[in-house]
């Protein structure tokens, strides 16, 4: 199991936006809850965390008297008396009024003097009647055989649905392209590919050409001067649906697009510190290989440099630390050298080993571990099929008792293996390959010793040699 160390995102939202002087005030009458409370809350990601306790007067009406007290984003008004249904609204202009009653919250709701909320609605009216009807299709299409005639045509009244949502979530970001929820429509319609890119089917015409527009003007709809970003709830996936879908997965791309990125928020400290501690915390639990080689990056050159000024030494330290352990065994490095010796205590040098085969499977195990218990005889029963593939093992134990390693590398080890161990603790291979947890798995090309994987699964093993060996081969 993994040691993880991520560095907590503390942002203090109510003084971070500078505002003009005080206003009037936004008012909200909502009628049938005359003298009665209501929350207010905001969106932080997928969560909503309460930042006012108001109550309605006797017209049903409540005053926030200083709206500039509140961070601009996405707000959500609830109410206990209707079991905390809500309603949406968005504060960022300091003087407006919304009007509605509980029959309908959203479809009565009349705003005045807002351009964020009047978009908001618009939109709202629009969406309700259509998401509804396509959560009706889409069920529908559950239950139907999808070569009938009937399939047929439920999904192209979906498919007709979502054209007419995109198109008009389209012409609003237009009609408003200065506010935050225009921004939002563009990020929910995303990705906006120009109409000569689709076929009919609004499929991509030229996958290639595609998909460089889409990297070249991904960010466009963002504007990184606005704080207001962080209280919605679609930035984040947003923003790592990027790195996900479209810039290229191998690490050393994915570090050029992440500076990118980091340096288009550099205008405002608040996005800058979400967007870093966002891809940051993505990367540090990331299981994918080859990315901790990212994770690494961003810690020498934000975290560990100065650059997130908002992180606490402490959390730095333990960082830097775990860094520095994880930092030798990196996809590409050269594995280091170390010394170990036999059951019958004969010295062996690990590079002295590489002559015979094109790859060394490197284990490193720990006889009271249970996921080596576990692991072990499972690459014992794969071995027969990748020592094929030029593959040899090395099996080395981190314990240092002579009955325990005897006992666990005569019932889990292959013979054919080298075993071995360090029982007086004189070898650098448990700080250097990084075996505070096991086991550990590392492949190894001989002729070059670099660390080609690690912690592969054991049913990925023979596939991802082979793979390699395709490369390779390629490659030469």
């Amino acid at each position: 199991m993994k040691k993880i160390f991520t560095i907590l995102l503390v942002i203090a939202f109510l003084s971070n936006v500078a505002f003009a002087a005080q206003s009037k005030g936004i008012k909200i009458t909502v009628k049938g809850l005359e003298n009665k409370q209501a929350i207010l809350a905001y969106y932080y990601e997928n969560s909503k965390f309460i930042a006012d306790t108001l109550v309605f007067d006797k017209n049903a009406t409540l005053t926030i008297e200083s709206p500039e007290k509140y961070a601009d984003g996405v707000y959500l008004l609830a109410f206990p008396d209707l079991k905390y249904t809500y309603f949406d609204f968005i504060i960022k202009e300091h003087q407006f009024t919304l009007a509605t009653d509980t029959a309908d919250l959203v479809n009565h709701m009349k705003v005045k003097g807002s351009k964020e909320n009047e978009v908001m609605y618009k939109d709202l009216y629009f969406m309700l009647p259509v998401g509804k009807e396509n959560a009706s299709l889409n069920q529908s299409l559950k239950d139907l055989n999808p070569k009938t005639q009937e399939y047929k045509v439920q999904k192209e009244k979906l498919d007709s649905n979502n054209i007419h949502i995109s198109n008009s979530r389209s012409n609003l970001a237009k009609q408003y392209p200065n506010t935050l929820y225009g921004s939002l429509l563009s990020i929910m319609n995303s990705p906006n590919v120009p109409k000569e890119q689709l076929d009919k089917d609004r499929n991509w015409i030229d996958t290639t050409a595609t998909l460089t527009y889409i990297k070249q003007h991904y960010f466009d709809i963002i504007n990184f001067k606005d704080s207001a970003y962080v209280r919605t709830p679609i930035f984040k996936s947003y923003l790592t649906k990027y790195f996900d879908m479209y810039a290229n997965p191998n690490p050393d791309s994915l570090i050029v697009e992440i500076d990118k990125l980091i340096e288009k928020t550099k205008s405002n400290d608040l996005l800058y510190q979400y967007s870093l501690n966002t891809i940051f915390d993505k990367y540090a639990k990331s299981d994918i290989m080859g990315y901790d080689k990212i994770y690494i990056y961003l810690s020498d050159n934000y975290y560990l440099n100065g650059k997130a000024w908002w992180s606490e030494k402490e959390s730095l330290d333990k960082l830097k630390k775990y860094i520095d352990e994880i930092r030798p065994t990196i996809i590409g490095n050269t594995a280091p050298n170390f010394i170990f010796r036999d059951s019958s205590y004969n010295t062996y040098n690990f590079y002295s080993l590489m002559n015979q085969h094109a790859y060394t499977l490197l284990i490193f195990w720990d006889s009271d571990c249970g996921h080596c218990k576990q692991e072990i005889p499972e690459i014992k029963a794969a071995y027969d099929s990748i020592k094929t593939l030029g593959v040899q093992v090395v099996s080395i134990a981190i314990d240092t008792d002579e009955k325990n390693f005897k006992a666990f590398a005569a019932k889990n080890c292959h013979t054919e293996w080298i075993t071995g161990w360090d029982p007086y603790v004189q070898s650098a291979f448990r700080k250097e390959y990084n075996t505070s947890s096991t086991p550990k798995l590392y492949l190894i090309n001989n002729s070059t010793k670099q660390i080609k994987a690690k912690n592969l699964k054991v049913a990925d093993l023979y596939g991802y040699i082979s793979y390699l060996i395709k490369m390779e081969a390629n490659k030469n």
